[in-house]
């Protein structure tokens, strides 16, 4: 069961969901998650997070606490998730575990996990460049282990031992020849301990302790199924060390901590951030429907309908759909149609009450007929429906139509 396992371990908003649906696209899987901080019923928190079009065809099972104020063991989560794994791997699928802590992913497979996912900062921005270039690009995990194999073998001071010797006799005896090259008949083979054995005729040290810490800079693809990684060694990778270490204690003093309790700290100054943010979005949605209370209480009245018509530059689709739908629910008769411009795009929306529609007047034909002021196109249900545009200027005679096209309708 472990083996068709693929775990995604990190912090909030470190890019773990994104890797995860590209995963389960890649492997025919399906992403399971128990974080709060995801993509769930269309909506998505966090600035890693895939978008909808992104998650379009792969499944999602997310693993929700009823109530937020509950504290969930990690053994709890892996029985919620254990029925939920199994079904997907009787389906032939292949489950892409994604959590924040890898405490529950483990007690799921029993103690492995696969692939950690683990990115913030420089790391995080390395992982989006290589999954722009590949599609998905080795794991991070699967370069911490390629640094400690050769580290290993660096600390155990193999000797470097070389000899000339006939080619075919030297393929023989298991040396390797690199990224496909020409060679004459007579190679330079080089075998450090049994560990490595190639064809190469640069020059090296005597003895591998004598390379020094071994550390990765960079990784890509060369060809199809050939990646290239870029490493330092010796003082360069001691230098390198040193200028993060020096990173470290300063972002550590920052935070008023030691480096040693940095990850608390920063886990603490995220969750309070999450709180605020929280706290912040229910501030300015009471703030959005007092503003829908009052655009309700200056209606305009075309025939039995109340017709509104706003706009309020820098909300986006989301806030506008709560309005929308606020208005939309509160009285049957209305017609509301709002607009706002955000980085030089228009955005409109247009949302009708049952009577409204009973009466012929949908939402979907207003953004038909009045996002062409504005240089767009749109269109939608006939209760709730969204258009845009890219003309600005054209707002206020986009708005102004609408009473005229209601008044038609009725």
């Amino acid at each position: 069961m472990a083996e068709k396992i693929i775990c995604v371990v990190g912090p909030t908003a470190c890019g773990k969901t994104k890797l995860g649906v590209l995963l389960a696209k890649r492997y025919d899987g399906e992403v399971v998650s128990a974080d709060s901080m995801q993509i769930y019923k269309g909506m998505t928190i966090g600035t890693a997070a895939p978008t909808v079009e992104e998650m379009e065809g792969v499944p999602h099972h997310m693993i929700a606490v009823a109530d937020p104020a509950e504290q969930w063991s990690a053994a709890r989560y892996a029985r919620a998730a254990v029925p939920i794994v199994d079904d997907i791997l009787r389906r032939g699928k292949r489950p892409i575990l994604v959590g924040g802590t890898g405490l529950w992913l483990d007690a799921v497979v029993q103690g492995r996990t696969f692939a950690g996912g683990h990115a913030g900062g420089a790391v995080r921005r390395e992982l989006q460049a290589q999954l722009a270039r590949e599609g998905i690009g080795p794991l991070l995990e699967e370069l911490r282990q390629v640094e400690e194999l050769v580290n290993d073998a660096i600390l155990e001071g193999y000797p470097v031992v070389t000899e000339v010797l006939p080619i075919e006799e030297a393929k023989k005896k298991g040396a390797v020849a690199m990224f496909g090259e020409k060679y004459s008949d007579v190679v330079r083979v080089v075998e450090m301990g049994g560990v490595s054995m190639e064809f190469c005729g640069g020059t090296h040290v005597d003895n591998t302790a004598k390379v020094g810490p071994f550390r990765i800079k960079s990784e890509a693809s060369v060809a199809s199924g050939v990646r290239r990684i870029e490493a330092t060694v010796g003082q360069l990778t001691l230098d390198t060390i040193n200028r993060n270490q020096q990173v470290l204690f300063h972002i550590a003093q920052m935070f008023k901590t030691n480096p040693g309790e940095l990850e608390n700290r920063l886990e603490q100054q995220m969750n309070e951030m999450k709180d605020l943010r929280h706290e912040l979005e229910k501030f300015k949605e009471q703030a959005s429907l007092g503003e829908a209370r009052s655009f309700l209480a200056s209606a305009k009245t075309v025939g039995e309908l109340k017709v509104i018509t706003a706009q309020r530059d820098g909300m986006d689709a989301a806030a506008m759909r709560k309005q929308g739908d606020f208005l939309r629910d509160k009285e049957p008769g209305v017609v509301g149609v709002l607009a706002s411009v955000n980085d030089g795009k228009v955005t409109l929306l247009a949302v009708c009450g049952k009577d409204a529609v009973a009466k012929g007047v949908k939402a979907g034909d207003i953004i038909k007929a009045i996002a062409p002021i504005c240089g767009g196109k749109g269109g939608g249900k006939p209760d709730s429906a969204m258009g845009g545009g890219t003309e600005v200027s054209k707002v206020d005679d986009a708005l102004a139509a609408v009473d005229d096209f209601v008044a038609g309708k009725l």
